[in-house]
């Protein structure tokens, strides 16, 4: 993967406690896509500073490079607009 635009992929996984997960992206033949939550921002807030809660199954959109372990995520950008986030700090309200 280079680092082309944002691709689409749903979240297979997220661990909160440990602060990372995998993205199964769109593609038929792509790996699962390592993520850290720094590296995750809301709809509202593309460049990630006010990184939400990023749960199971949500669609996002996502910027990759190949790492000696496999495809990482240089960005995560959520596509899911929940009104229990906060729209200006991205916590739970």
């Amino acid at each position: 993967m280079g680092r082309g635009g944002l691709k689409p992929g749903t979240v297979k996984w997220f661990d909160a406690e440990r602060g990372f997960g995998f993205i199964i992206p769109d593609e038929e033949d792509g790996k699962d896509v390592w993520f850290h939550v720094t590296r995750v921002g809301p709809a509202n807030d593309p460049e990630g500073s006010n990184a939400p809660i990023i749960t199971n199954g949500d669609r996002v959109l996502f910027q990759a490079v190949e790492h000696d372990k496999g495809p990482k995520a240089l960005r995560v950008v959520s596509m899911v607009e929940r009104e229990d986030i906060c729209p200006t700090c991205g916590h739970w309200l």
